[in-house]
């Protein structure tokens, strides 16, 4: 199975917070279960 992301731009233009850091703030607010912190992930994380 592949995942393929395709982004234009479009979100970003219109004040969308849908950026990689958003995204990052979201994982950490609401699923911070998931985030291993001190893993592999932890350059992803912080």
């Amino acid at each position: 199975m592949k995942l393929y992301i395709c982004g234009n731009g479009f979100d970003l233009h219109h004040g969308y917070n849908t950026g990689y850091c958003n995204y990052r703030s979201f994982l950490l607010e609401y699923h911070y279960d998931a985030c291993d912190i001190g893993g592999p992930q932890r350059s992803f994380i912080r």
